[in-house]
């Protein structure tokens, strides 16, 4: 999923609302992944 949302293609398909839902989600992961290390 993260390899696939990174291309050009798949964000054609994500809406704003969408993107920015899982930009919120992404850096959500990236500090709970960075808390657990």
């Amino acid at each position: 999923l993260l390899q696939l949302s990174s291309t050009p293609e798949a964000n054609e398909w994500l809406s704003d609302a969408e993107e920015q839902e899982f930009d919120n989600w992404l850096n959500n992961e990236i500090q709970t992944y960075q808390t657990i290390r």
